[in-house]
């Protein structure tokens, strides 16, 4: 489900979810007929590969990723005209959803194991009700603070550590995590020499030695997954998901964490396109580059007082707490901020 899905997100051909929806309709289908009658699946699954002694039951794993996949089958049914399937699909997702909820979700938000990954996962994948989505996303801060800072996830949590502390009012702390200097943390391998990323958080030990050589790859996708969040939010530059290909894009770069510069380039299926922040003695300057025969909302980080200097060409489409919108066609601007 993830990969057609993903496919279809980025370059906004459909062509690859029609080949393999009946596949990825089969797959929820047997996930289904497997699990129990309450939609909770407890067959032995895999597991948050690598966490670092914060292991999240399997049962919560496997439900949450059989919810999620219902809700991707549900949204590529509905962008290839299968309007059953999508109904369908979408109140399974729903099902799942509330069963989820009911099993591992305490009043108060707490997760069942009250582990980082537990939290990530439903809120990443929309399974928790609006009234627990904020309680859950501050103990996962809680988790975070507990641990001075410092993640605990595996290859699963990974990916959306970020993007849903940055969601949920905790950007500060994303960006603690991003930017640890010791283990673990992708500062920790830098301060190795690493010019990948590894598999392991501690691929060479802190005594200088190498970890298990039977598994320590030295240029890994898993850990890697925070990739999507630094050029999406870091640098700013990213898919509209109102427009899948990138035909519209979404420049909203979200500064933290000390840094004072961040770039992120793209070449679409349109042409090459740029989110280029940096500030000094109190201003941001933001400058992007949109490719021919596409459109931008350009959402620039300004507090609601913040003066915007915004080309001609942008037309103001909104103004919140923290950022000033902007919609723009194709060329090449700069937006700054005192």
């Amino acid at each position: 489900m993830i990969v057609p899905y993903t496919l279809w997100q980025r370059y906004g051909d459909l062509r690859v979810v029609d080949e393999s929806f009946a596949a990825a309709a089969r797959w929820v289908d047997y996930l289904k007929s497997t699990a129990g009658a309450d939609l909770i699946r407890d067959q032995p699954t895999y597991g948050d590969w690598l966490n670092l002694n914060d292991n999240t039951a399997q049962d919560l794993i496997s439900t949450a990723f059989f919810g999620y996949s219902a809700r991707l089958v549900s949204r590529m049914a509905a962008a290839t005209g299968r309007q059953a399937e999508a109904a369908s699909y979408g109140t399974l997702a729903d099902q799942i959803a509330a069963a989820f909820t009911a099993r591992f979700v305490a009043p108060d938000g707490t997760v069942t194991g009250n582990t980082q990954t537990g939290y990530v996962l439903p809120l990443a994948f929309d399974l928790l009700p609006a009234y627990l989505v904020q309680p859950a996303a501050d103990r996962l801060a809680a988790k975070v603070a507990a641990r001075n800072g410092h993640l605990s996830v595996g290859f699963l949590g990974v990916e959306k550590l970020l993007p849903v502390l940055a969601d949920h009012g905790h950007l500060a702390t994303a960006y603690q995590i991003l930017l640890q200097p010791d283990f673990p943390g992708w500062g920790y391998q830098i301060g190795r020499g690493a010019t990948t990323i590894w598999e392991r958080w501690d691929g060479i030990r802190p005594d200088g030695t190498f970890n298990d050589p039977g598994m320590n790859s030295f240029n890994h996708y898993g850990l890697g997954s925070v990739g999507d969040w630094l050029y999406r939010s870091v640098g700013g530059l990213g898919p509209d998901p109102r427009d899948p290909g990138y035909r519209r894009i979404l420049i909203a770069p979200r500064p933290g964490g000390g840094l004072t510069a961040a770039t992120a380039d793209l070449t679409t299926r349109y042409g090459p396109t740029r989110s280029d922040w940096s500030t000094s003695s109190g201003v941001l300057s933001l400058r992007v580059v949109v490719p021919a025969n596409t459109t931008a909302t350009i959402r620039v980080p300004a507090a609601a007082d913040g003066a915007v200097a915004a080309p001609a060409e942008a037309v103001p489409i909104g103004r919140s707490a923290d950022t000033a919108s902007f919609a723009i066609g194709s060329g090449t601007y700069t937006f700054t901020v005192s």
